[in-house]
């Protein structure tokens, strides 16, 4: 005879997997705005008859299973789709931050006026140069008059400032990507530290071999954060496992244990004459401070994502490496050839007497010192001339104090007739030195005495412009590429991980009914029992 509360069991079994997947069920709903939550469910199993235990096997010997339990508590969610998102992510975060960084690039390279894309960088340089060009020539029969020197010398400071603006604010923006390594390392640090104490709670409660499913979906939120900012690899992430996340190679949370990146600045040559910015650091010996002998130089190891962008956009001087340093470069690039040869040429010319005599050998253009006092750029000097930028361009003194000494004349302009000579020297002077300095938008062969052959001045100034929109359009259209990928992989794993509720609805219903069946059964073994103990053996009584 089969076992007498055997069926009792069974419906209580029943009942108890019914109840948890209530609970599950609740708790998915609960959570179905939750950042990270994972969509939870019971794995169930039924619990084998007792084949073994002879005097307990039923009467006709056919073995009936004793209800049902709950195997394990299970998370629905593709390891692999994660592994893709944060690939993906890591390189969405570096084009999209490096992007953002050249936008804002286009912004400053702006008039103030406004100005569009294909204006960018031109509507403030360019035209202030086709400005001070077009200067040039317009004292054509006066080149006695202070008005058209006027012009020429306003020109020439509107330039110059202009020159002097766009350097300052791409030297802001410099330290505002420096300032950003600083805190991404900081952030980076924060979320290891996280993730290691996540691991200490993930593993101590899963040393019984139930997973930790709740603490998981935090630490895979800290996961995808992290994967924006430097692509990672990680490995241990079984029930279980010690759990351990590398970046470039270098291990930064093994299991319970974090080791830091420290960042000190120490690093001057990104742009000559800027001052240092942050050099990031592995901290080998891990003693929180940065020691150039013992702790490993990490900066130029950092991985796709939005710090190594932020590097980038700071360190980029090179061809294959376009970052502020590489603009800011092609624009004092820019200045030395047209101070050359607007200085070159400006000093073959003569002043006007008005300024006190008739002088050739002029400056045009001047710069600031170290000591903040304007000099005049000395152009056949390749030292003197590599220390002019486009942030210390300066008209000369001579011109900024007298407009008179602007060389309009290419022969000495003479006041005493026992001195005249028609083929060097003149009495009203003319303007045949602006002509020539105007003519200087049209040569198309200039090098620099440094060695460095630049074309023409426009030809050279468009180039830069098309080359910064080009670099632009690349980085923009990759960020919109990896956006679509990204997001592709991540709504295809949130399809699989995330709450439904019309799924959990139907969970709801589906045990509800199977808790109501299983009551029902404990009612029917309970009235089978109730005759069998109660009323079996009454039959015929009086």
């Amino acid at each position: 005879m089969r076992p007498t509360f055997s069926g009792i069991e069974i419906g209580r079994s029943g009942l108890v997997v019914s109840q948890k997947g209530l609970d599950v069920t609740s708790h998915n709903i609960a959570n179905v705005d939750t950042k990270g939550y994972t969509r939870q469910r019971i794995v169930q199993t039924a619990i084998e008859p007792y084949n073994s235990i002879r005097k307990f096997r039923p009467v006709d010997k056919g073995l009936v299973g004793q209800g049902t339990t709950v195997m394990i508590l299970d998370q629905i969610r593709s390891e692999f789709l994660d592994s893709q998102f944060r690939v993906n992510n890591s390189v969405l975060g570096y084009w999209d931050t490096r992007t953002q960084g050249l936008r804002y690039m286009q912004t400053l390279f702006e008039s103030v006026d406004g100005g569009s894309l294909e204006n960018s960088m031109g509507i403030t340089i360019q035209d202030c140069v086709a400005d001070l060009f077009s200067s040039f020539i317009v004292g054509e029969t006066e080149a006695n008059a202070a008005e058209e020197r006027l012009l020429i010398q306003q020109s020439a400071i509107s330039l110059a400032e202009s020159f002097n603006l766009t350097y300052q604010r791409l030297q802001a923006q410099m330290a505002d990507q420096d300032a950003a390594v600083k805190v991404l390392v900081e952030k980076i640090n924060i979320l290891s530290e996280g993730i290691s104490e996540l691991n200490r709670s993930i593993y101590s409660y899963e040393i019984l071999g139930e997973p930790a499913l709740d603490l998981r979906d935090k630490r895979n939120v800290m996961l995808d954060e992290l994967s924006a900012l430097a692509e990672i690899e990680y490995s241990g992430n079984g029930v279980g496992e010690q759990f351990t996340l590398t970046l470039g190679g270098n291990v930064l949370v093994s299991h319970v244990t974090t080791t830091k990146l420290l960042v000190a600045q120490d690093k001057s040559n990104v742009v000559p004459g800027e001052p240092n910015v942050y050099n990031i650091y592995y901290d080998a010996d891990g003693d929180g401070v940065v020691n150039p002998g013992n702790d490993v130089l990490f900066t130029d190891s950092i991985p796709t994502g939005e710090l190594k962008a932020h590097l980038d956009l700071r360190d980029g001087d090179s061809a294959t490496n376009k970052g502020i340093a590489y603009y800011m470069e092609e624009i004092n690039t820019f200045t030395r050839a047209l101070v050359q040869e607007i200085n070159k040429q400006h000093r073959k010319g003569y002043s006007h007497p008005l300024s006190g005599s008739s002088n050739n050998k002029i400056a045009f253009w001047g710069m600031y010192d170290s000591n903040g006092n304007v000099i005049d750029v000395d152009e056949t000097d390749p030292t003197e001339l590599s220390k002019l930028t486009a942030g210390n361009l300066r008209l000369s003194n001579a011109i900024t104090n007298d407009v008179y000494n602007i060389a309009f004349s290419d022969k000495e302009i003479i006041t005493d007739p026992a001195l005249y000579d028609p083929n060097i020297k003149t009495f009203s002077g003319n303007n045949e030195n602006m002509r020539k300095l105007y003519q200087l938008r049209n040569i198309g062969d200039i090098t620099l005495i440094t060695g460095q052959y630049i074309g023409s001045l426009p030809g050279y100034l468009a180039g830069t412009m098309l080359d910064f929109s080009v670099t632009l359009n690349h980085s923009a259209n990759l960020a919109d590429i990896h956006d679509v990928q990204t997001h592709d992989v991540d709504n295809l794993r949130l399809s699989i991980s995330s709450v439904s509720l019309d799924d959990e609805m139907v969970n709801m219903i589906k045990y509800q009914h199977a808790y109501e069946g299983a009551s029902r059964m404990i009612t029917a073994m309970d009235e089978a029992l109730d005759i069998l103990i109660n009323r079996t053996g009454l039959v015929g009584r009086s």
